[in-house]
């Protein structure tokens, strides 16, 4: 600890905010937020005993800013925005590489059509989703094509010319065609209704919707439409088949689940929709691995423990990116800011959320699920990592020992010409840096 943070930390105040820490180049490392900032920032260099990340990050500190907020809820908001501004290394950070599918209703619209959107837009619309993995937006799509004859084209309605003919959509009995004026707003409004109780977990309509289309298919002895509905009627039970019993069916929820080893950090997060579970997946937090496997000298251990302060850093990230929030937020570890949490959950979406730690029943068998899908995944990002490294960095190191180089061959260019007896010569010329191709290095050459 050096002679300016040392004078820094005695003239730190106890009031909440968010503390900014740099490397010796002026970089910003690591962003973090404090009820007490004198408490928070002093227990970095005072405390005896530290993670292996915290160790990591403290030896590259060589000064530190801080902005002081009048509440906790602020704190975190600034928090959020800082991680996103400078990226830290030693933060988590959740990237939006994943774009997973909504099912968008533009409620503005006299004729609403439903869509799968993977891009969210505030544009008044209804949405519902994310579908994560184990659910098929498709196959919810489909069973809405089936039974509620609404457009899936996106055009404007009032542009259309009074002769405007149908599409197939409507010869087939898909679309009730108002692009040609055949049903008034009111009665289509009542099927978008429909549609929305289905998508909230109202099963039995559709059901018996579905049901009956099959039976007049097979009555008419158009068996290949009664087998289109049939199948229908296969993709909605195993829907149903996922309503969990002890939750209601108009009730949202999502689980998240955090294990870290010391190294490596990864979060599991199980949605419920109407009931239902519809999916889940596995996040590894960007940022909590920077110096993991790299070198190969850290033996990793079997202990896995709880982090709550990436749980949390992750879940204001995740929720940054939806359109609503569920009814309840269910985790696996006390947030250390649960309450700023929830009231900045409020102001976002207005609507109240209760984030709960639960010792028994369904939302702890949830739990224990999301848990043990966050285990087998860190394990095997581990191997994954210790993979990677050994393809790149490791070999790296190792041809440095082969070829007895004084320093590492981080940039390698590579070589290969042909010819056609000594004529016609061409040269390609891939690049590795730090073992690793740079595809948009590479050359050919004439």
């Amino acid at each position: 600890m050096n002679d300016v943070i040392k004078q820094k930390l005695k003239g730190l105040p106890s009031s909440s905010g968010v503390y900014i820490m740099l490397d010796k180049s002026g970089t910003v490392i690591y962003v973090g937020k404090a009820v007490n900032l004198k408490n928070r920032v002093s227990q970095y260099f005072h405390a005896s005993v530290k993670t292996e990340k915290t160790m990591r990050l403290v030896e590259n500190i060589v000064d530190f800013r801080y902005i002081m907020c009048a509440s906790e809820v602020e704190a975190l908001v600034l928090e959020n925005n800082l991680i996103k501004k400078y990226a830290p290394k030693y933060n988590i950070l959740l990237k939006d590489d994943k774009s997973y599918p909504f099912i968008k209703i533009n409620l503005k619209n006299d004729y609403p059509s439903i869509e799968v959107v993977r891009k969210l837009v505030d544009d008044g619309s209804k949405y519902f989703g994310p579908y994560m993995v184990g659910v098929n937006s498709k196959d919810i799509m489909e069973l809405i094509n089936s039974a509620f004859p609404v457009r899936n084209c996106t055009g404007d309605i009032s542009k259309f010319p009074s002769s405007h003919r149908p599409c197939l959509m409507s010869h087939i009995g898909r679309c009730l065609a108002p692009c040609s004026g055949k049903i008034s707003k009111e009665e289509y409004n009542k099927i978008i209704d429909d549609a929305i109780r289905f998508l909230k977990g109202n099963d039995k309509d559709i059901h018996d919707l579905i049901e009956r289309k099959m039976y007049a298919a097979s009555a008419r002895e158009d068996f290949e439409g009664a087998l289109y509905y049939k199948n229908r009627l296969h993709d909605l039970e195993k829907l149903i088949r996922q309503q969990i019993a002890a939750i209601p069916k108009d009730y949202n929820m999502d689980i998240f689940a955090v294990l870290d080893n010391g190294v490596y950090t990864a979060v599991s997060a199980l949605m419920v929709r109407g009931g239902k579970l519809i999916g889940g997946d596995n996040y590894p937090l960007e940022g909590s691995y920077e110096n993991g496997v790299a070198g190969g000298e850290k033996v990793l251990s079997d202990d896995v423990k709880l982090n709550e302060n990436l749980l949390e850093q992750f879940i204001v990230q995740y929720y940054d990116n939806m359109p609503d929030s569920p009814d309840e937020i269910v985790v696996n570890a006390t947030l250390p800011s649960e309450n700023a949490l929830e009231s900045l959950i409020f102001d976002k979406f207005n609507k109240k959320v209760n984030i709960i730690v639960p010792h028994r029943g369904v939302r702890k068998q949830l739990i224990e699920m999301a848990e043990n899908n966050a285990k087998n995944y860190l394990d095997t990002f581990v191997v994954k990592q210790l993979k990677k490294y050994n393809m790149t960095e490791g070999a790296v190191k190792n041809l440095k020992e082969v070829l007895g180089l004084d320093i590492l061959p981080y940039k390698m260019e590579c070589f290969d010409i042909s010819h056609i007896s000594g004529v016609d010569v061409v040269a390609s010329m891939t690049v590795f840096i730090n073992g690793e191709p740079k595809k948009n290095y590479y050359r050919r050459f004439k």
